[in-house]
């Protein structure tokens, strides 16, 4: 590797530690992806309801580049001294904000685990959609799973992430 090469490989690396030990939002990953655009990695939080017997873990990956969708991770957990059966597959979720819903697509499990009552799926909603959804203070997952309803409420620790992200785009042209 010649000395320009390591050169930037090295100013790379420091610019991207100082990103993010500046972040508000200590586990928020940025990085460039093709063509310039940048992609975030929302990790995992727990999505709780008011009162319930089940938890969902959210993680989202958003690239702020036209035609992606975001991808929407999500473990449905009851609680592990509930009797009974775990969460099957959801029949149907989505995101609600500002009275307005935001239905996920290609809902498909990643795994089911039937000691720890978890059913972990994946989805995706489109970029664009997405944007508009966390921009609002409130938020919400509705799911429909086994023939019941289940609402849950985004953590505050959300909105730190939310802002990060938010206010590195801020003036960015979507690419």
């Amino acid at each position: 590797m010649n000395t320009l090469k390591r050169f930037l490989l090295l100013f790379l690396l420091i610019h991207f530690a100082l990103l993010s030990c500046a972040s508000k939002a200590p586990n928020l990953i940025r990085f460039a992806a093709e063509e310039g655009a940048a992609q975030y990695y929302f990790p995992m939080m727990i999505w709780k309801q008011k009162s319930g017997n089940i938890k969902a873990e959210c993680d989202f990956t958003y690239r702020y580049q036209t035609g992606f969708d975001a991808i929407c991770n999500i473990s449905f957990m009851f609680e592990k001294g509930r009797e009974g059966t775990f969460p099957g597959l959801p029949d149907s979720a989505s995101f609600e904000a500002g009275g307005k819903q935001y239905p996920l697509r290609g809902i498909s499990s990643l795994f089911s685990d039937g000691q720890k009552k978890t059913q972990r799926i994946t989805s995706t909603l489109p970029g664009e959609e997405f944007l508009e959804l966390i921009k609002n203070d409130e938020l919400a997952l509705n799911a429909s799973i086994d023939g019941s309803r289940y609402r849950f409420i985004a953590p505050k620790k959300f909105f730190p992430y939310r802002d990060e992200v938010l206010s590195s785009m801020n003036g960015q042209e979507m690419k």
